[in-house]
């Protein structure tokens, strides 16, 4: 049974629908052949839905943020808060503590939390109980995380081992850029990163969304062969 949401207009704007994962039917059938599993799952989904419910309430001050475009709830600004600790975390490794290790290992978190959040049917929003319409933002953000932070650790890796290698000119710092696999690979990284942010631009995906599409596919592949390859 389907639910819509309408507005004073009575047009239509969301349908309130069973998870994807629901309506698969070999997993419905398996529901329905073992009673003591459609107990379970009945008793997962009543569970979220009271953990998640009074997260859905928006935060103070939410009519003045409003105006400028901002529609931010409990549990939304909970889902914000890796994020920046992430950034946090990664200008402490770069400008504070100085660590190569420690930076990349702070890079390489958004990257799995954008892997997490690419998929319609994925675990992250079956047990949160978040349609993929609002998860994807988190997607493209934690993009954005991973690529600034890739810049930091790129400085870092630049403004230590670097200068140990004695970098003076642009031809150094190209050298340096391709010499052997770890920093050719991390080149090679972030390079793709870039490319996937250009790509996946609002304009780009009107005009030619195949571009974006297939593009984004083949860059994902590619980046995830590259981060092996770096770490």
């Amino acid at each position: 049974i389907k639910c819509f949401v309408m507005d004073k207009n009575n047009s239509q704007l969301h349908s309130n629908a069973p998870h994807p994962s629901l309506e698969y039917p070999p997993l419905y059938f398996v529901l329905k052949c073992f009673p003591t599993l459609q107990e379970w799952a009945r008793s997962l989904y009543k569970v979220r839905w009271e953990l998640s419910y009074p997260l859905q309430r928006r935060i103070p001050f939410s009519k003045y943020l409003r105006k400028v475009g901002i529609t931010i709830t409990w549990g939304e600004l909970l889902l914000l808060t890796p994020f920046l600790i992430i950034l946090i975390q990664g200008t402490i490794t770069s400008f504070v503590n100085s660590s190569v290790t420690q930076s990349g290992l702070v890079a390489r978190l958004p990257l799995a939390i954008c892997f997490l959040t690419a998929n319609h049917n994925s675990l992250l929003t079956l047990l949160l109980g978040i349609p993929f319409e609002r998860v994807i933002k988190y997607h493209k953000l934690s993009g954005y995380c991973a690529f600034i932070n890739g810049i930091l650790h790129t400085y870092v890796a630049f403004a230590l081992d670097g200068k140990d290698k004695g970098i003076e000119n642009v031809g150094d710092v190209f050298e340096y850029t391709v010499d052997g696999q770890v920093n050719t690979s991390g080149t090679m990284l972030l390079t793709i990163m870039f490319a996937m942010i250009v790509t996946s631009m609002p304009l780009v995906r009107r005009i030619v969304f195949e571009v974006f599409y297939y593009f984004h596919i083949g860059f994902a592949m590619a980046m995830f062969f590259c981060a092996f390859y770096h770490s």
